[in-house]
């Protein structure tokens, strides 16, 4: 049987992360999966991914993610994503700012017997506090490294 893994994370990106229905995750993950964030850490287990999304889904309600591209090479799905959403609600140590970001992504989803068993993702979380207000905007800083040239 072969299993087309990049649909996998394609149903998980429109029906669990867009469209909020994290019992989904139960079908796309194995029992022992694991998922490694690049600021968040390490968190084990269907119920934990669940969590991750279900808190992201209330501070950033109106999230969409769309992939842009993905890549298969056998058990390894490779794919970046735009993230837009509005930060309505608190999250983490971030109070709510009432801003709208847009973010680049990439994941890299594990996959045994067609379900998902690990995924390390990356988010450029410089570019999201900047556009949320957490972190000053840096506009000057292209002119600056060619003036330096």
């Amino acid at each position: 049987m072969t299993t087309d893994n990049a649909a996998v994370v394609r149903r998980l990106v429109d029906e669990v992360v867009n469209g909020g229905k994290l019992e989904v995750i139960d079908e796309l993950v194995t029992n022992d999966y694991v998922y490694l964030d690049n600021a968040l850490g390490r968190f084990e287990g269907p119920d934990a991914l669940k969590a991750i999304i279900g808190q992201s889904r209330q501070s950033f309600p109106d999230t969409v993610w769309t992939i842009e591209e993905q890549v298969s090479d056998g058990d390894t799905v490779a794919s970046r994503f735009t993230w837009t959403a509005t930060h309505t609600k608190d999250f983490d140590i971030l109070p709510a700012s009432g801003k709208t970001m847009s973010v680049t992504v990439v994941s890299f989803d594990d996959f045994t017997n067609g379900r998902m068993r690990q995924t390390r993702m990356f988010r450029d979380d410089l570019r999201l506090l900047r556009q949320l207000g957490f972190v000053p905007e840096r506009e000057d800083l292209r002119e600056e490294i060619l003036q330096r040239g």
